[in-house]
């Protein structure tokens, strides 16, 4: 059922003062009606203007969704996108200057009330600003006020980003370490003096001081898939519950840095010798591409910091602008690959067309 603000909502001239009058007598501006409508949602979707700044005055919340998962801010981006100016508005508000009584003294306080930012966000401070973010109004966060909130917000998490970050490092570096010695050149196959890998085992004393120990001492490279293993069940664990900051599934799958974590988590088991005594060529190349993943992984984050923002941000940039060249001239270059592999079919770089389609992304 819908309450008497959500029938209040019309294009009447009095539907202003009806809505104001409701409000001050203790009606619900956050009420939903069954399908998880608000009365805001019911304002933006018929495009009345008028109606959509009243409820943000009087503290009708953006981040309310509907039974299918719509925020008001969407609804408003897209209906209403003047009234959003009312949400600016607010923020201005909330920031007071607070001159001193004393004449002889210049000094001036500014005040913040974050009510703004936190009154409806329990039990997680950042979700009004997440909002923001996920309907395209990034810009608002540069507003002095949600500024200086996340500043003060960061002051206090900072300890355990880092925390993570050096988590991520010793995970990383152990899967690069296991990659390199029982993977990359062979040695634990090489250790166990199978037949079928003779050169298996050259590969590895080629490799130095360093490859004649592993071949002789393969508990090396087991306990090293051991750590690997611990430090990766405890990623695990981190992952699962950080579906709980997440409002459906699907926006949890949906994120690049969780596809990414959990490709690099499996790919732990993936090239492990465990389940046959020995490793194959194959997870060689699996193994690879989740280092390659995990150590972008670990910049992602580092770029995360203010420090180094910029810097990770102009490259996260620049392969934006290069994906978009690719795009534009993949059908020229698979025109190439083609061509060049029908016209040099003996040559070693035009033997298939993958490898024809690389030598062409080379001589680019």
């Amino acid at each position: 059922m819908r309450t008497p603000l959500h029938t209040a909502i019309g294009r009447s001239e009095s539907a202003f003062h009806i809505i104001e009058t409701l409000i001050c007598w203790g009606a619900d501006v956050n009420k939903k009606d069954v399908f998880g409508f608000t009365p805001l949602h019911l304002a933006a979707l018929d495009g009345l203007a008028h109606c959509v700044e009243i409820l943000l005055f009087y503290d009708a919340d953006v981040t309310a969704k509907t039974k299918k998962g719509t925020t008001a801010l969407n609804v408003i981006t897209r209906k209403t996108p003047g009234s959003l100016a009312m949400i600016t508005q607010k923020f201005d508000d909330a920031m007071t200057l607070i001159h001193s009584q004393n004449p002889s003294e210049k000094e001036v306080e500014l005040e913040l009330d974050f009510r703004t930012i936190l009154q409806h966000c329990y039990p997680r401070e950042i979700s009004y600003l997440n909002t923001l973010v996920d309907e395209g109004q990034k810009e608002m966060l540069q507003h002095p006020l949600c500024s200086a909130f996340i500043y003060i917000k960061w002051g206090k998490i900072r300890k355990y980003y880092i925390a993570r970050l050096l988590f991520c490092f010793i995970f990383i570096l152990f899967l690069t370490l296991y990659v390199l010695t029982a993977l990359a050149h062979n040695c634990y196959n090489g250790s166990k003096d199978m037949e079928e890998t003779i050169q298996e085992q050259e590969l590895c004393q080629k490799q130095s001081i360093l490859g004649n120990m592993l071949r002789r001492n393969p508990f090396v490279m087991e306990m090293q898939w051991l750590v690997l293993v611990a430090i990766t069940f405890v990623e695990i664990c981190r992952k699962l519950y950080g579906i709980t900051g997440y409002s459906s599934i699907r926006r949890y799958v949906t994120q690049m840095e969780n596809i990414t974590e959990w490709f690099i988590i499996v790919s732990v088991f993936v090239i492990s010798y465990i389940y046959t005594k020995r490793t194959y060529t194959w997870q060689n190349h699996i193994g690879a591409f989740a280092v390659l993943l995990g150590w972008t992984h670990l910049m992602v984050m580092i770029g995360q910091l203010p420090v180094f923002g910029a810097y990770v941000a102009m490259y996260t940039k620049v392969q934006v602008e290069f994906a978009k060249l690719f795009i534009a001239y993949s059908c020229m270059l698979v025109g190439f690959t083609i061509s060049f592999c029908v016209i040099f079919p003996s040559s070693s770089s035009f033997e298939n067309p993958f490898m024809g389609f690389i030598t062409v992304l080379v001589m680019m």
